[in-house]
């Protein structure tokens, strides 16, 4: 995200990590979304995806990925299906953490910036 130091720092500093078993369900479709994912192990399918009535490719993240940015800083719902394809843990930032750690940057342009590479990628 093209961040200063202080405050990948303050943010690093902010994480807890959580185990998750395959099958288990992190959000569904026009559910709030209350944190921040950072894929530390596993594989996560992001499934039935659609933004502002674009529908998208089914999407699977893995190690170093992230999910969940967009509608956090945005305060929209879960635009698809995410659950663990395989076990793995999750590093974890939450919704009031993230916002606290980011005050005086604008999220907006940065997590567009952001989903225009995700989804250009994919």
């Amino acid at each position: 995200w093209d961040l200063p130091d202080e405050i990948i720092n303050e943010m690093a500093s902010c994480l807890f990590q959580k185990k998750y078993k395959k099958g288990d369900v992190l959000a569904k479709k026009g559910e709030s979304v209350d944190a921040i994912y950072f894929v530390k192990s596993g594989h996560v399918a992001v499934r039935n995806c659609a933004i502002e009535g674009t529908k998208y490719a089914d999407m699977t993240f893995s190690a170093g990925d992230t999910f969940g940015e967009r509608s956090v800083v945005m305060n929209v719902p879960a635009p698809g299906d995410a659950e663990f394809v395989t076990s793995g843990v999750l590093w974890v930032l939450t919704k009031e953490r993230f916002f606290r750690c980011m005050n005086g940057i604008d999220l907006h342009q940065m997590i567009e910036r952001s989903l225009d590479h995700k989804f250009l990628v994919s």
